[in-house]
């Protein structure tokens, strides 16, 4: 039998005579990806996302507590100035005794107003608030008009202790009158910030005391 032109191309499987006609490369395949390489490739890619999140979290809590601690560090060094400057202005004064307890002190102190001007004796305090884990610093005035003034200078104090040294002696407590002061106190305050707590000792020197 006589075949004509383009017989052997159809007969291939190709495009009669003139259309292109390429045979596929062995081994591959028109069918598109199976359900076993769509499986493989998304748990491949649920791993290097979790991966990802897991750095990116880790990354978040380290910033966060790098955060807390320049916090409670700054507001710590806060609250032991204040006590600090307060304890370097004590003075001897006739009206108020020194009073010292290992979770409180009262003494007398050159203070100023808030709003400016000389200085003036004060009754000073500070003592533990333990309802509201606070160091809490009072202050009345000696016969002034203004009355008791209390504010909170560090929260997040659970503990607080006061130590009163002076000449080799170191006593948890303190009574005597304004003519005869300790030369130093120590206090160590234990911190809670929501991590892990937090303990931090100063010593403050009361120059009067030395005089």
């Amino acid at each position: 039998m006589k075949r004509g032109p383009g017989t052997d191309n159809l007969h291939a499987g190709c495009a009669p005579a003139g259309d292109d006609c390429r045979a596929a490369p062995p081994g591959r395949s028109s069918r598109g990806f199976t359900l076993i390489e769509l499986l493989i490739v998304a748990a491949v890619l649920a791993v290097v996302i979790g991966s990802i999140a897991a750095c990116l979290a880790a990354g978040i809590r380290a910033w966060d507590a790098a955060r807390n601690f320049g916090r409670t560090e700054a507001e710590t060094a806060f609250g032991l100035s204040v006590l600090r400057r307060d304890l370097h202005n004590a003075v001897d004064f006739h009206a108020v005794s020194f009073r010292g307890e290992p979770d409180e002190v009262n003494f007398a102190a050159l203070v100023r107003p808030p709003g400016g001007g000389p200085a003036r004796i004060a009754a000073v305090g500070y003592r533990l608030d333990r309802g509201r884990q606070a160091l809490v610093r009072s202050e009345e005035v000696f016969r002034g008009e203004e009355g008791e003034r209390e504010e909170v200078v560090l929260s997040g104090v659970p503990e607080l202790d006061f130590r009163y040294r002076a000449a080799g002696d170191d006593s948890p407590g303190w009574e005597t009158s304004a003519t005869s002061l300790p030369a130093r106190v120590a206090v160590t305050l234990r911190l809670e910030t929501g991590g892990a707590p937090r303990e931090w000792l100063s010593e403050i020197t009361i120059p009067v005391a030395r005089q």
